[in-house]
């Protein structure tokens, strides 16, 4: 049986959006916010991600979210290991989804300390000129 594509980018995104809507950028709320992976017609994941339960085989969904906890950006909460009913986004998790929802902010909050070197630079430069010449 073939497997639904793994769509890390969406997948991670659309857990970020889901977790954001409901919790802003609180961080602390990470563990007590879960997602059901139970295939229904009622499940938010199925909504956005149709293939994944389309043939009411939990094995699909559990496939992208064992990929996801591989990677350390999801994982099953405790005492839920054996069942897989339910997932939560790490924070490594919820960082990788800010860092593809906005690549441009993500980049400036971590680079910044180059970025204003960049610009001091020539200023600092022309300073140096007007008080040696």
């Amino acid at each position: 049986m073939l497997r639904p594509e793994y769509k890390e980018k969406e997948f991670l995104i659309y857990l970020y959006d889901n977790y954001t809507n409901k919790n802003a950028k609180d961080l602390s709320a990470l563990d007590n916010h879960s997602f059901g992976l139970i295939p229904s017609s009622n499940n938010p994941i199925c909504k956005r991600f149709p293939e994944l339960c389309k043939n009411n085989n939990i094995s699909d969904p559990i496939y992208w979210c064992d990929k996801t906890e591989n990677l350390g950006y999801t994982k099953y909460p405790s005492g839920d290991s054996e069942s897989k009913l339910s997932i939560t986004l790490t924070e490594k998790g919820y960082w990788k989804a800010y860092s593809y929802k906005h690549p441009l902010k993500s980049f400036l909050k971590v680079n910044y300390k180059w970025i204003i070197a960049v610009i001091a630079m020539p200023i600092i430069i022309s300073l140096l000129k007007i008080y040696l010449s």
